[in-house]
């Protein structure tokens, strides 16, 4: 047995944050928009690190093949105060754009939503939430779970923001301990789809009312195949994600 002094707080104590991009030929997708989330994230949390030379470092990316790029800042240090901290250590990785045509089969997880946790608003290192989400869900069979709130409260799911589609609009939950994904504030922002878009709270047994249940982030968005809830189980459709997704990444 060889023991290790581990210093890295992010190792310690998840403490960091992370930003993953779309980068291609043209660069970084929604520049602005990741930016901006970034340096709220760093500031909100405290970490210290030279953000002219990171925005210039995400501002030059250009890859032929779009992929996925992921900045991580973690604290720098061991466990000691945090005040004493004057430094963060800055990570690059890169990974391919693997676009799935799969319509996955998704189930409600309740207790796993928190509204008006503030933590899970930004993409912080400290991610077991999603990946216990991820875990029950295909230990039940299915491919995404969608993370429920104690009263029904619909909130996202492990790496995506939600869209139910019915009839005459469409509907995404706030983001009140939800990550706004990136893909997520471009579909509002530029009012994509022909129908109406609303923010507001949605409950589970809506989702049941919904034609389609879309999932947004920045590796792509897809219509599901079906929804599970206790003992209720919907087919869906597929119309509005691809006809979004056409001109979404354009």
């Amino acid at each position: 047995m060889v023991f290790n002094e581990q210093k890295n707080r992010g190792v310690l104590f998840g403490d960091g944050v992370f930003e993953t991009m779309r980068v291609g030929k043209r660069g970084v997708w929604e520049e602005g928009a990741h930016v901006q989330r970034l340096t709220k994230a760093l500031s909100f949390f405290g970490l210290k690190v030279d953000l002219k030379k990171i925005i210039q470092e995400i501002s030059a990316l250009r890859f032929e093949e779009t992929c996925l790029v992921r900045l991580t800042v973690i604290r720098s240090g061991g466990p000691f105060s945090i005040q004493e901290q004057s430094r963060s250590e800055v990570y690059w990785s890169k990974r391919p754009l693997l676009v799935s045509t799969r319509a996955p089969r998704m189930i409600g997880l309740s207790g796993l939503y928190q509204p008006g946790d503030v933590l899970h608003e930004f993409k912080t290192t400290s991610f077991l939430r999603s990946v216990h989400c991820r875990m029950r869900s295909e230990d039940l069979g299915y491919d995404v779970g969608i993370m429920l709130g104690g009263e029904g409260e619909v909130g996202e799911s492990a790496t995506a923001n939600i869209w139910a589609v019915f009839d005459d609009h469409v509907v995404t939950p706030t983001a009140s301990g939800v990550l706004a994904g990136i893909a997520r504030g471009s579909i509002l922002r530029r009012s994509l789809g022909e129908l109406p878009i609303f923010v507001r709270p949605l409950k589970v047994d809506e989702l049941f009312d919904a034609k389609e249940i879309a999932l947004s982030s920045v590796g792509g968005l897809v219509s599901a195949r079906s929804f599970c809830f206790q003992d209720r189980d919907i087919e869906l459709e597929s119309n509005w994600a691809p006809a979004v997704a056409e001109v979404l990444f354009e």
